[in-house]
């Protein structure tokens, strides 16, 4: 089973809140969370900027024993490449496509493997959706 549904968004301070309303929309509809995020180029570098210039992105925690602050969370180096939310239960891989217009992006489901019949499921790479076909 292949799916996917596109969305867009409307301010990037709130992309995590679209993502998640968006998540639980597509739930709805296939009944089952997506397991993928795709977007332009663009559309990808300006969540990355979003998450890296927020400074409430970062979580510090107190130390109960001796009240000192520490980073919970770090800022990765390496630009964002995945978002979950714990509390509605799903995990999202972000990879970029062409055809999708800035601010744009797809919601996909796939169960269908790369046909690699190996039996290690550490290696399992889903089939994208032909999405670049089916945004133009």
């Amino acid at each position: 089973m292949k799916v996917y549904k596109k969305y867009s968004f409307k301010t990037w301070n709130e992309w995590q809140q679209i993502v998640d309303r968006s998540a639980k929309n597509f739930s709805k509809k296939y009944s089952v969370y997506p397991m993928l995020l795709v977007a332009n180029k663009h559309t990808l570098s300006q969540l990355d900027f979003i998450v890296q210039i927020r400074p409430d992105i970062d979580i510090y925690l107190r130390d109960k024993n001796t009240g000192e602050e520490f980073l919970a969370q770090k800022k990765s180096d390496e630009g964002i490449g995945n978002y979950a939310n714990e509390d509605i239960g799903f995990n999202l891989s972000f990879c970029y496509a062409l055809g999708l217009k800035d601010r744009e992006f797809l919601l996909a489901y796939t169960d269908e493997e790369d046909g690699d019949n190996d039996d290690d499921d550490d290696n399992y790479t889903p089939v994208l959706p032909d999405i670049v076909s089916a945004t133009l």
